[in-house]
């Protein structure tokens, strides 16, 4: 559902195995997902479990952090 609500806008939907990459040995061997939520290339949300209310706020309240400063008049004295 997100991703085709999304589609289009600048955000991207990652499946990712754990096993093999050394930043998320750390989540190895859980039974549930984990999402993980980045802007920027910064981590701002961790999700555990398919919480969906959850997922759709914290998705929400990023898209609209994106939007806002799309929407920011650029610095000219830069």
């Amino acid at each position: 559902k997100f991703y085709t609500d999304y589609t289009g806008q600048p955000i991207k939907f990652c499946r990712i195995q754990s096993d093999g990459i050394e930043w998320l040995k750390k989540y190895q061997g859980k039974c549930k997902p984990i999402f993980l939520l980045f802007v920027d290339a910064e981590l701002v949300h961790r999700v555990e479990g398919i919480i969906t209310p959850t997922l759709e706020k914290h998705i929400t309240s990023i898209m609209k952090t994106l939007k806002a400063k799309k929407d920011e008049p650029e610095d000219k004295d830069k």
